[in-house]
């Protein structure tokens, strides 16, 4: 081959334009040119699988390149030879002086396509030493991996792998770090280290040669591995998925109650366990924090101390179908404690107590719960200073004690609800099919804004009105608006009001008869007023003792029913 011809021509491609710096000068060795402009990485359209005239109209990889396309030499009988051509197909292909020993080309076309390629020989002069261009070890598939050295495996030596948790960028991680990893059924929890390299995560991709499929290169998640544990291990009692620190052997195939340590030692460390378990009861109390309780069917979850919470969340998730009960302990505390953002679901949460409580306190950061739960018992927010969101749906709950500070939100949404609601700040939304209570105080508002729908129709307490008690809705201060209400107190009046706001949509009062005779279905004592948005009906004989700002229509017939 003229190598001076491709020399004149490569001058046409690679102009002298900066002083200090000029083009390759063929019969002079790459890694001695310190003016050449070289590049270690390069992109060609195919690549030769076997010696070729490097002229003219060719197929290369039984395809026609076109005018200009970049061709990777790679074959030729006389290695001297290969190199990157431009191709031409009248006339001779046009050789790149710039490539450089390690040179990493990858090819965009071609049988070959997606694969890369690597300038293995150091150091040669173009046109006169021999070139090896490799196909890289990445890309050898099925029985090429026989063609490998055996390697003895030593804890220095290095893994290529691709780190889920930073976009799956590539990494090294050595074969130290996998033991460590991959020896947890075996090793003691103090023999666990930190990963400098990479953090293994269930979702980290690993190469394998796949046996069944004529050994082919595939990729496997580490979550993909732990699947593969045998049916026998899945069958027992307890089971633990952690990410991305895994708990030693004791603490994998122990009973939950002996797995109480998978607190972690931060409510919102990135190291999340999913503890799944299949057992039909546990007994005992856990600090689930940051974690996840992962429920398989009905499971039932028993305190076994009255002073400590059956669990405690501070953040984390609790999913399936538990039953969370006192058992036959008497509870001293809350049943279910929480203290950051949390989502719960279950079939039951209740206690002779409160079922659960919010503890956060004023400056944390706003807790955000969510709650899923079939039978729920007394909920109460703890917090007086702080920002709670709190969204509860339910099909029968117990009652309510709201403290957030003014930008709290309550939303609640449950078929029935048998104990009271009280409300001392922020704002609460409950809709309610029925409301069962029979003698004690359905809502309460101290402070902050309620807005409810809903009927209440088995009520029957006497009232008082110089005090307010046994009203069903009693207002200190804040706002009260009901919108679909039906409500009847079968021994007095309905609503009791101290101060505040009463707004009424849609509403529907019935008082009933004392030995006073008839009450009023409103009654008050201080500033309080009543706003009618839209037609309301009362049974009442004469109008509230309140003060009214009478938008909208109010009737009054000693008839009405609810």
């Amino acid at each position: 081959m003229d190598y001076n011809k491709h020399k004149r021509k490569n001058r046409q491609f690679y102009p002298k334009t900066n002083r200090g710096t000029s083009y390759a000068v063929v019969g002079e060795t790459v890694k001695n040119q310190p003016k050449l402009s070289s590049k270690t990485q390069f992109v060609c359209k195919y690549v030769t699988l076997a010696n070729k005239t490097l002229s003219g109209s060719q197929t290369v990889d039984s395809n026609s390149p076109a005018n200009g396309d970049k061709i990777l030499v790679a074959n030729q009988t006389d290695k001297k030879e290969n190199g990157i051509y431009t191709y031409d197909d009248t006339d001779d292909w046009i050789i790149d002086l710039t490539i450089s020993p390690g040179a990493i080309i990858t090819i965009t076309g071609g049988t070959k396509q997606g694969t890369v390629w690597v300038v293995e020989t150091d150091g040669f002069v173009i046109g006169t030493d021999d070139i090896a261009i490799v196909e890289s070890a990445l890309n050898r598939k099925g029985s090429d991996f026989d063609s490998f050295s055996a390697l003895t495996a030593a804890d220095e030596d290095l893994l290529l792998a691709e780190d889920y948790s930073d976009s799956y960028n590539k990494k090294r991680v050595s074969l130290s770090a996998l033991k460590t990893f991959f020896n947890f059924l075996s090793k003691a929890a103090n023999n666990f280290t930190t990963f400098t390299s990479v953090t293994p995560d269930e979702d980290d991709v690993l190469l394998i040669e796949d046996d069944s499929d004529s050994y082919n290169k595939k990729k496997i998640t580490i979550g993909d591995i732990l699947g593969l544990v045998p049916e026998s291990v899945l069958a027992a009692q307890y089971t633990l998925f952690v990410s991305p620190t895994f708990p030693n052997s004791n603490q994998m195939f122990s009973t939950f109650a002996a797995a109480v340590a998978f607190a972690n030692t931060a409510p919102n460390d990135a190291h999340v366990w999913t503890i799944r378990t299949y057992s039909a009861t546990h007994t005992g109390n856990y600090d689930v924090n940051n974690n996840i309780v992962e429920c398989i069917g009905d499971v039932e979850f028993k305190p076994s101390s009255n002073s400590s919470p059956l669990m405690s969340f501070e953040g984390g998730r609790l999913t399936g179908n538990p039953i969370l009960t006192n058992g036959a302990q008497t509870m001293t505390v809350p049943l279910v404690t929480v203290k950051t953002s949390a989502k719960l679901q279950a079939k039951r949460i209740v206690s002779n107590i409160r079922a659960l409580e919010v503890q956060s306190n004023a400056g944390d950061p706003t807790v955000d719960l969510e709650l899923d739960v079939h039978d729920l018992g007394d909920v109460k927010d703890a917090n007086t200073g702080g920002t709670v969101l709190m969204k509860i749906d339910a099909n029968s709950c117990s009652g309510f004690v709201f403290n957030g500070n003014t930008n709290s939100n309550y939303l609640i949404d449950c078929k029935e609800m048998s104990g009271t609601l009280e409300i001392n700040n922020g704002y609460c939304r409950i809709e309610a099919k029925r409301y069962l209570n029979t003698s004690i105080r359905l809502f309460e508002v101290t402070g902050g804004s309620l807005i409810a729908t809903g009927r209440l129709e088995e009520y029957a307490a006497t009232t008082d009105a110089a005090t307010g008690d046994g009203f069903p809705y009693y207002i200190a201060d804040g706002s009260m608006r009901l919108i679909d209400i039906q409500a009847k107190n079968a021994n007095g009046g309905v609503i009791f009001g101290m101060g505040g706001e009463l707004i009424m949509s849609h509403t529907v009062l019935e008082s009933g008869t004392t030995s006073g005779g008839n009450k009023p279905t409103i009654d008050s004592l201080g500033p309080f007023s009543v706003l009618y948005t839209t037609k309301c009906s009362l049974n009442e004989a004469v109008a509230p003792t309140v003060t009214e700002t009478a938008t909208g229509n109010r009737e009054t017939n000693p008839s009405i029913r609810v």
